[in-house]
């Protein structure tokens, strides 16, 4: 059998061939580092050349179903140079804010209302292609319009696929009623006020916010955000709801130690009947459509919900969905077929659009409704991949709308509002120092979980040095050479932050000078167990929540919490 004879390899030819490799790579790097806009290129590019740059999510052909790359949500990829900047500066010494910086408005949120995509004109006789093709252009235009008069460090991080937008299209169009689903903690970053431009003044339709998660907040925190809102928008209509019930000591004003319930919590839906009657109130007649709302509202009284409530005591989330569940799904739940033809309301229905952005319980709030799990869930931003319809009666039905992330000008460093309100994936976060610092600067995170510093107690805090200490803490380290792993501590305390085991709770302007805060104050102080400053309140330090959302099952025995600002914190280990 002939061989082929190896040829001699000097090391002077290994060399330059390493030379050479480097070069390259060298090259691939400085033209990641280019500017990530150039308003006289941008002019020539098109939309895929734009997601190509600003992807930060992973190219997966895991799943079988074609469209779930493709309904895949793009954002803005940080360059390199961005990451080393905001990776220095989490390690400059915190300084902590007053309370007064949880305080925000609408103005400060959105100091420049930037407008959102919207459908181009069409009509019947187009052709499919011919209509994809004119969203197509249509978008291009608008996104290369959005870098051209805006500067990316003002630009939030905001949807970039085209296929996403399409699906809030659809919504908006066959929807009678549309709820805008926010975080109760971060009420008016979840509202953008383009889209209630949008649905009330341009469409005419009725627009019902719907304060999700209620259960994370206190009762005085939600009456003054339902007071805020009303007053700037007069003709919005206001609903709250919560898959879990919320504490009877749970204070999110004033800085106490409370128990806390377990992390692994019985779900049951409350609030349904305040969402019912909030579209109750809008007055939508049809001429085929006769709808008993009072009937409606009273299928969920308290009674009814007992009689439910063993078929719910599971949480309906959960991060992937077998091909058997889902089928299961689908035989359980009457769902409705929208033809390609239905671009507008439907005479023959009620339909209730759920909107939002990503995270912030739209398919929970439908699942609550129906009374059983009706569509899919996840802690994952980005779950729900099409819009999908159900019937809540003969007449009523539920339109589900993937959660997106509208454009703003909220600069980047106050975008950490963003991941740690779990609109962005943490697992795709690049640098979730710049969040951590966020949080730290608002909440003593260092208190709260007891951690020890790693150079010396009497050293100021830093945020990348809180997340080395909660690193040692829980263990975390490097395969090799065993250094605290900061990036898996940083994304952990992400998710006690998402997940409501550490609360950063926002408040409208002026709410620490208000009448109803000093009530607050003045009924609080009677209590005993304040919260000073350097107290130790767990001095195991430790909390058993792993960040994978899959041991949450070992979590099932009374555990303690501290309420009030610092929020719902780790659990205590029970072996010490």
């Amino acid at each position: 059998m002939n061989r082929h004879r190896r040829k001699p390899f000097s090391a002077k030819q290994k060399k330059n061939q390493l030379q050479e490799k480097r070069a390259r790579k060298r090259d691939q790097g400085n033209s990641d580092d280019e500017p990530e806009r150039d308003h006289a290129n941008n002019e020539h590019q098109s939309v895929e050349e734009l997601e190509k740059k600003l992807s930060t999510q992973p190219k997966s052909s895991r799943s079988k179903e074609p469209t779930s790359s493709r309904l895949r949500s793009v954002f803005e990829k940080m360059t390199p140079a961005q990451i080393k900047i905001n990776k220095e500066l989490s390690m400059q010494p915190l300084v902590r804010l007053p309370k007064e910086a949880l305080e925000v408005s609408l103005e400060e949120t959105y100091p420049k209302i930037l407008d959102f995509p919207k459908r181009p004109s069409w009509s019947y006789q187009m052709s499919k292609n011919a209509l994809e093709t004119r969203e197509k252009e249509y978008f291009e235009e608008w996104l290369e319009k959005i870098y051209s008069e805006f500067p990316v460090d003002q630009l939030s991080f905001f949807e970039h696929n085209l296929e996403v937008w399409r699906q809030l299209w659809r919504v908006v169009e066959i929807s009678d009623i549309i709820l805008i689903v926010v975080d109760s903690r971060h009420p008016i970053l979840h509202f953008p006020p383009a889209l209630y431009r949008y649905v009330v003044d341009e469409l005419k339709r009725s627009l019902v916010l719907v304060f999700n998660k209620v259960d994370l907040i206190n009762e005085v925190t939600l009456d003054a955000w339902k007071e805020y809102f009303q007053q700037k928008f007069p003709d919005l209509h206001v609903a709250s709801f919560s898959s879990y019930k919320r504490e009877e000591d749970l204070d999110d004003v004033n800085q106490k130690v409370k128990k806390r319930k377990a992390v692994k919590r019985k779900f049951r839906a409350l609030g349904i009947k305040d969402v019912l009657k909030a579209c109750r109130t809008v007055s939508i007649t049809k001429k085929n459509i006769e709808i008993n709302w009072d009937e409606i509202i009273r299928q969920y009284d308290e009674e009814t919900l007992d009689e439910n409530e063993d078929e719910n005591d599971e949480s309906t989330e959960s991060d992937e969905d077998t091909d058997e569940e889902i089928e299961r799904l689908a035989e359980n739940t009457d769902n409705v077929t929208i033809s390609e033809q239905e671009t507008a309301p439907n005479s023959d229905y009620i339909t209730l659009g759920l909107i939002g952005h990503p995270n912030v319980g739209k398919s929970t709030l439908i699942n609550g409704i129906m009374g059983r799990t009706v569509v899919s869930t996840s802690r994952t931003p980005g779950h729900t991949k099409h819009f999908q319809t159900i019937h809540l009666t003969k007449n009523i039905r539920l339109c589900d709308c993937p959660g997106l992330v509208f454009p703003s000008l909220l600069p980047k460093p106050l975008q950490a509002r963003g991941i740690l309100s779990g609109m962005y994936s943490i697992a795709q976060v690049q640098e979730p120092y710049t969040a951590i610092q966020y949080l730290a600067e608002r909440i003593p995170i260092e208190y709260i979980l007891s951690l020890k510093h790693p150079d010396d107690e009497e050293s100021e805090w830093s945020a990348w040095e809180m997340c080395e200490a909660f690193a040692l803490q829980r263990g975390f380290l490097t395969s090799r050479a065993a250094r605290p792993d900061v990036y898996r501590a940083a994304n952990t305390l992400l998710r006690f932050a998402n997940d409501g085991r550490l609360i950063l709770s926002f408040k409208p302007p002026g709410f620490f000078s208000s009448e109803r805060y000093k009530m607050a104050q003045s009924q609080s102080s009677k209590d005993s167990g304040q919260i000073q400053p350097g107290s130790r309140h767990d001095e195991s330090g430790n909390t058993d929540d792993d960040e994978d959302d899959d041991n949450d099952d070992a979590m099932e025995s009374p555990k303690y919490r501290v309420g009030g600002l610092f929020g719902l914190l780790g659990q205590i280990d029970e072996n010490e």
